[in-house]
């Protein structure tokens, strides 16, 4: 078993080495959210010129659990906007850029001219999400659950484009980085 794991350890070990010098290989990329590729387009084309050997591949179905596929190798990078203690001591980690949250509402909605908001502003509304497992969700874990607030409803929507829809439509709020609804705001 030994022999197995060193004779892997090896390869990986050539397989970056060759990654680093440019000269081939294929890096694995997912985010924990669907929608976060958007700084792609600047940065891949740079990357390619210089280091054209090398195969930037998406892995979109390993979005939802991004450090598990990372663990178990299927990927080979993530990007995540957070991580534990414990990801911290597994993984190597580099942060990047610190990501602001926004609410988005509908214009009408009586919280649209609200210079800001308090978790307990999410008392009674439906509150629209990626994901619906509290434990996925930053806005829950930082926010609302220290202050023992529960929005009336909480609706899983996988698709940005559909939260905003539905946020524009009346049907809910939500919050979101900044950069995902700027463009429809």
């Amino acid at each position: 078993s030994a022999d197995t794991i060193l004779e892997s350890v090896a390869e990986l070990d050539d397989d970056l080495r060759k990654i680093a010098q440019g000269r081939s290989g294929r890096i694995r990329l997912t985010a924990n959210c669907y929608t976060c590729y958007h700084w792609l387009p600047e940065v891949l084309p740079a990357f390619r010129e210089r280091h054209p050997g090398v195969e930037v591949t998406l892995v979109p179905d390993a979005s939802p659990r991004s450090l598990e596929a990372l663990a178990a190798g299927e990927v080979d990078l993530v990007l995540t906007y957070q991580v534990t203690d414990e990801d911290l001591a597994t993984f190597s980690c580099t942060p990047l850029f610190s990501d602001e949250q926004v609410l988005v509402v509908a214009p009408g909605h009586p919280l649209a001219s609200r210079p800001w908001v308090e978790a307990k502003d999410f008392e009674g509304e439906t509150l629209l999400v990626h994901y619906d497992r509290p434990d996925d969700s930053l806005l829950h874990r930082a926010v609302l659950d220290p202050a023992g607030v529960r929005p009336a409803q909480v609706k899983e929507i996988r698709l940005t484009e559909g939260i905003l829809a539905l946020v524009a439509a009346g049907a809910g709020i939500a919050a979101l980085t900044r950069w995902t609804a700027a463009p429809d705001i």
